[in-house]
């Protein structure tokens, strides 16, 4: 006979167990979802621009949809970083230069510390994040 105790640890289990499958499912049916979206998205773009409309018809009870200037993006190759630092300053815009440390890696840093036994000065803050995971059969 289980005990109240192994039911209960059985039964949150089933639950976690039940919870991390819909999580994998809710994750694919938005990558699906997205990539409908972007498929119908890119049509109606490319309908509006081959009849050159800024603007779709206004259709009750629906809506419309109307173009937007296009967003830029740029991007520059990690080795070409000095080159992109050296521009900027060229051009006083010094502002946009960032130096940062990426959290996962200092959280593996600060991890390596404590293991070894290195104290870590008072600026630097840490918790333990407690997680458990779903083994399956």
């Amino acid at each position: 006979m289980e005990s109240a105790s192994t039911t209960r640890e059985r039964d949150l289990i089933i639950s976690f167990k039940a919870a991390d499958d819909a999580l994998e499912t809710a994750k694919g049916k938005v990558k699906e979802l997205q990539a409908t979206y972007d498929k119908i998205h890119q049509e109606l773009f490319e309908l509006m621009e081959a009849e050159h409309k800024q603007t779709t018809a206004k259709y009750d009870g629906l809506g419309f949809v109307s173009m937007v200037k296009p967003k830029l993006r740029a991007s520059v190759l990690k080795e070409n970083e000095d080159k992109l630092f050296e521009f900027l300053k060229e051009k006083d815009r010094e502002d946009l230069i960032k130096e940062v440390v990426n959290p996962g890696s200092l959280s593996t840093f600060v991890g390596e510390l404590i293991d070894t036994g290195e104290p870590l000065p008072e600026f630097i803050k840490y918790y333990m994040e407690n997680k458990i995971r779903f083994y399956p059969k």
